[in-house]
């Protein structure tokens, strides 16, 4: 008896707009758990499906990096995104 070894591939919007940000970019992320309002975008990982953010930059104590998987986000929205939102209106 053959085996098989089923692959399910998907588009993942998150994903391609994470692979398309540029390091840097402010971003507002949106987690089951939390949100993150006016991140920096530091780095997204192909290869994990991670992305790399500074969170609470404007704190007196400074940011600290947050690593999150891709698979966790709920939303993204960056300028560019909320510049098209109200194009769409």
């Amino acid at each position: 008896m053959a085996k098989y070894k089923v692959i399910f591939q998907y588009d993942n919007p998150i994903r391609k707009q994470l692979e398309q940000l540029e390091p840097g970019t402010e971003v507002n992320v949106e987690t089951s758990d939390n949100i993150y309002y006016e991140a920096s975008f530091e780095e997204y990982d192909e290869e994990t499906k991670e992305a790399t953010l500074q969170v609470d930059r404007f704190y007196p104590e400074g940011g600290k990096d947050l690593t999150i998987s891709s698979h966790e986000i709920i939303s993204l929205d960056t300028p560019e995104s909320k510049t098209k939102m109200e194009e769409d209106e």
